[in-house]
């Protein structure tokens, strides 16, 4: 009788008493059924925390998916991880991390190379987390630079910037084609330039002046 009933709320619209109905049934999958039929998905997530393993994973392919319509891209990449499908994941993650470079979020960037590096560890790819480590290191390095160069106001001390700024100098090429997408070593001179005057190291501050990259000290 109750089965009946809970089908009749569902079919009525009426899910509120659909779902206290199937909680009486004790019926897990129904309820779970009716939560994602009708993309209830906070009500799964929370079944799906509570109940883990109970359910098949596949239906976090549904969840991902709806988690994707909301903007909501790390948790989708989780669903996705969950559901096994490791390429969709590694998919989501790629366009965050483009994402975030493309919009000058360079923690972000550090953040999502970070996981990328975790991936790859995971999948035994020595090379490329070793890259996925760099790349986060250097654009987390970068982001100090990036926001000095183009926010009004900064607080950073000059010593920080002096040495983010040596540090992606020194990882990249002097040829600015080696330089991943977003990094400008020109505004690291720029820096570098900057903060060895207000730190009286003049002789390096006169040196990368002269930097043929572009002309860094105006």
């Amino acid at each position: 009788v109750l089965d009946f009933c809970s089908q009749e709320f569902s079919q009525a619209g009426e899910y509120s008493l659909a779902r206290e109905t199937l909680e009486k049934l004790g019926n897990l999958s129904l309820l779970m059924a009716l939560y994602v039929r009708h993309g209830m998905w906070s009500d799964a997530a929370k079944m799906f925390q509570e109940y883990e393993g109970e359910f098949d994973h596949s239906t976090f392919i549904s969840y991902a998916e709806w988690l994707l319509s909301q903007d909501k891209f790390e948790d989708a990449m989780r669903a996705y991880r969950k559901a096994g499908k490791i390429e969709l994941a590694d998919e989501v993650l790629q366009d965050l991390t483009s994402s975030a470079v493309g919009q000058a979020q360079y923690k972000d960037a550090a953040y999502y190379f970070y996981l990328l590096s975790k991936q790859a560890a995971v999948n035994n790819d020595v090379i490329a987390r070793r890259q996925h480590e760099l790349r986060a290191d250097l654009y987390y390095a970068y982001s100090f630079i990036h926001t000095f160069t183009y926010d009004p106001f900064t607080n950073q001390e000059p010593e920080v910037l002096f040495h983010v700024s040596r540090y992606v100098i020194n990882s990249l090429s002097v040829s600015s084609d080696c330089a991943p997408s977003g990094v400008s070593l020109g505004h690291a001179f720029y820096v570098l330039a900057t903060q060895s005057m207000r730190l009286e190291s003049f002789k390096l501050a006169r040196f990368y002046c002269k930097v043929p990259l572009q002309n860094t000290c105006g």
